[in-house]
């Protein structure tokens, strides 16, 4: 074992570790599945590169070559299947595949050209020791490789934006991970290229290689495996934030630390260098907070566009309705067309209880009405309210495991079409239900939302209980 080959064992370790934690999550969802498929040929594409690394003969370098060559191009077969569960789960692989017959047909004959003298003809084995063998192509054999790999990945990006532009909820948000990730990658590539080689050489560089694929699918995984995903532009938003925060402090360091050196005019003291150290160090303690707040929303202004929820806003708008509106119906009207307005929803139906369970009271039906919603306490989505206390977002309950209570609950949401259900807790007690339809934009139901409802929730059963004693 050297120094090429050490991380090449640990980024095997690692992708498969991941590949088979994100097929665990969920092993009956169709991304899950495509992702360990996924994680197998980029651990086979790094084992040839570890047969490469270790080769000792000619022909034991060239097979090695041949493998990762061929690697290369299930990898980017494997991406678009990747693309086609995502938006398909609920069809079959037959399916899949059937769509996918063009790209089965052209990898098919690309893989068989990677096996034949015409494309490879021989390996050298160098000198140096952890270097690379140097590959002997066949006339133009590299360059068409080359062009093929090229524009499989145009391909697979144009596929990438359309379906990003025609899909809603956790769909959207999973395709926008994978072009994340596959951001991340050619980042971590081109700071391995330039940075990296600069500053440590080629010989120590070479041992973050294998990793760049592991950033690509941490991406990947977290967009299918996690149960409360992150929009994407929210992310894009944290971490610009983060960015310009750690840039801007650096700022402020270096800065503060040149001008007590210059006011003490010893740039050679130890002494002046460790003022300026503390002093810089006080300077950026003391800057943090207001720098956070500063970074975020100039990161904001980069994602004006955005639809998101003004907590604030909302906050305040609901504490005026619910301090002022003294009639029931009213204070129902007026809450739920406040948080249709803050989620961008056209669909709020709010459910009390009754002597036989919960009874849609917003939007106001006649009683008897067939338009009229009831919920039985023995029902699933009920039962999961109070046991869990938790929102039941019916695209998590997708990304998870499968269970028989989750399944019904899943059945009798999607039968309503409904995205969120929310219980109104006073008490401890379940004291109501707010159903939520999905949201106008396409975004799906996220951690931001779902905190900023339960507190709304919450203010809305005192407000309920006021209401009620007002009417005695």
């Amino acid at each position: 074992m050297n120094s090429a080959t050490a991380p090449t064992l640990i980024a095997i370790a690692l992708q498969l570790g991941l590949g088979l934690t994100v097929f665990q999550a969920n092993p009956k969802r169709k991304s899950n599945q495509c992702f360990l498929i996924l994680s197998l040929v980029i651990s086979t594409w790094l084992v040839s590169l570890y047969l490469a690394f270790v080769a000792r003969t000619p022909d034991s370098a060239e097979f090695a070559i041949r493998e990762a060559s061929t690697a290369g191009v299930l990898y980017l077969l494997t991406l678009n299947l990747l693309r086609l569960s995502i938006r398909r789960n609920s069809t079959s692989w037959r399916n899949i595949l059937s769509d996918s017959r063009i790209w089965l047909f052209v990898t098919a004959a690309v893989a068989a050209l990677c096996q034949t003298k015409a494309f490879l003809k021989g390996a050298v084995i160098p000198s140096q020791t952890a270097a690379a063998p140097i590959p002997i192509y066949g006339p133009g054999a590299d360059k068409l490789y080359a062009a093929y790999i090229a524009l499989g990945f145009v391909a697979l990006i144009v596929s990438y934006g359309r379906d990003l532009r025609r899909t809603i909820g956790g769909e959207r948000a999973e395709l926008g991970f994978v072009l994340i990730g596959g951001i991340a990658a050619m980042a971590t590539a081109l700071l391995l290229a330039f940075v990296l080689d600069y500053f440590l050489g080629p010989a120590h560089s070479i041992w973050f290689a294998p990793f760049r694929m592991i950033i690509f699918s941490l991406v990947i995984a977290y967009g299918i495996a996690t149960r409360k995903i992150m929009e994407v532009s929210l992310l894009f938003r944290r971490v610009i934030a983060y960015a310009l925060l750690a840039l801007y402090l650096l700022a402020l360091y270096a800065g503060v630390w040149w001008l007590v050196i210059v006011a003490l005019r010893s740039p050679s003291s130890q002494n002046a260098h460790s003022i300026a150290h503390v002093t810089a160090a006080i300077v950026t303690a003391f800057a943090m907070a207001p720098a956070r707040g500063i970074s975020q929303r100039l990161a904001e202004r980069l994602f004006i566009s955005a639809k998101q929820l003004d907590f604030r806003a909302t906050m305040s708008k609901t504490a005026k309705i619910l301090a002022s509106v003294t009639t029931l119906r009213d204070l129902l009207s007026r809450f739920a067309e406040t948080v249709a307005e803050a989620v961008n929803t056209d669909r709020v139906l709010i459910l009390l209880p009754d002597k036989h369970g919960f009874t849609q009271q917003y939007p106001p039906s006649e009683a008897g009405s067939r338009y009229r919603l009831e919920m039985t306490r023995d029902q699933a989505t009920i039962m999961q309210l109070e046991t869990e206390r938790e929102p039941i977002v019916v695209e998590e309950l997708r990304r998870v495991r499968p269970t028989a209570q989750g399944q019904r609950v899943m059945r009798q949401l999607d039968s309503l079409q409904i995205a969120l259900a929310m219980g109104i807790f006073a008490r401890d007690q379940l004291a109501g239900v707010m159903l939520l339809g999905p949201r106008k934009t396409g975004q799906i139901y996220g951690t931001v939302e779902q905190n900023a409802l339960q507190v709304l929730c919450g203010q809305l059963a005192v407000a309920i209980e006021n209401a009620e004693l007002f009417k005695t």
